[in-house]
């Protein structure tokens, strides 16, 4: 099992305790099926990007307390990018959300040529983007805005969303604001 498989599963058994929920509850509330919630658990999976939204929704929690690690005072595995399986994404945590102020900030790398689609979040989120490096597209509000290197765009994030990098040499980072109701 590797360190990231271990984290998911000491974070979502610690979610699950905390709420007292059963799987088949857990599987409800995030529409996560009750195998994968199981698998990941054991260690035996790693989530996918939209699995990863679909429990932070369910759990009603920021997206970066399931990516980030569980022992805050290791600074190499703080510094660490998450990558889910499925993804044109590499996803670094700067700020964990906060409880007090509902938000999260997120470093963001989407590959050359990279699209993620995202189905929207809880209601009442709103995503803030600023572009690091290289040119990005955002899908949001029926249509692409387009970012270069120090442009910004705010965006209702719980309706259906995108992010296309449509460089083929280079990779587009972006920071990333989460702003929870």
């Amino acid at each position: 099992m590797s360190d990231i498989q271990q984290q998911f599963a000491a974070r979502l058994k610690t979610l699950r305790a905390q709420r007292h929920w059963s799987l088949d509850k857990a599987a409800t509330e995030t529409g996560v099926s009750k195998a994968m919630l199981g698998q990941i658990e054991r260690g035996e999976s790693s989530p996918t990007l939209t699995t990863l939204w679909r429990l932070a929704k369910g759990y009603g929690v920021g997206f970066s307390t399931l990516i980030e690690p569980i022992e805050q005072g290791l600074e190499m595995d703080k510094a660490a990018r998450v990558t889910p399986r499925d993804s044109a994404l590499a996803v670094k945590t700067i700020l964990p959300f906060d409880v007090g102020l509902h938000t999260e900030l997120l470093d963001v790398e989407i590959e050359p040529g990279g699209l993620r689609e995202s189905d929207g979040h809880r209601r009442g989120v709103i995503e803030c983007v600023l572009v690091q490096s290289g040119e990005l597209s955002v899908f949001s509000d029926d249509q692409w805005h387009r970012l270069r290197t120090g442009e910004a765009h705010r965006f209702r994030a719980d309706q259906s969303h995108a992010y296309r990098n449509e460089s083929q040499d280079e990779p587009a980072r972006f920071l990333n604001v989460l702003v929870y109701p």
